[in-house]
């Protein structure tokens, strides 16, 4: 077993607040990446998202409406990046989907 796969379970074993919290925290540290590069339509939803994913990882609330609207556009933010080629914002955009989608997920714990 490798080293990543042994972060891997410990990482499923936390719950999801922590899991979240892991997430906007690699966020932060992303997000002037794409604040300094980004490229076509800026979209508010990366930075939104982190600050999500921290009231979310301390037991705030975050509207269903707005995990919705945040899902659909970096979703098409992933995919354009992808269709366009430029793999360090495609990164960005997808770490902040995948804190979207944590808090999103059904409820494992």
């Amino acid at each position: 077993m490798t080293p990543f796969d042994k972060q891997q379970q410990r990482l499923h074993k936390a719950n999801r607040f922590a899991r979240v919290a892991l997430l906007a925290a690699c966020g932060e540290r992303v997000f002037p990446i794409y604040e300094a590069y980004w490229v076509g339509d800026y979209t508010p939803d990366v930075s939104r998202t982190v600050e999500q994913g921290w009231i979310y990882a301390c037991g705030g609330m975050i509207s269903p409406e707005d995990v919705r609207c945040s899902l659909e556009g970096l979703l098409a933010l992933v995919t354009y990046y992808n269709e366009e080629d430029i793999g360090i914002l495609s990164c960005c955009a997808t770490l902040a989907l995948r804190i979207v989608q944590c808090i999103d997920a059904p409820t494992d714990d």
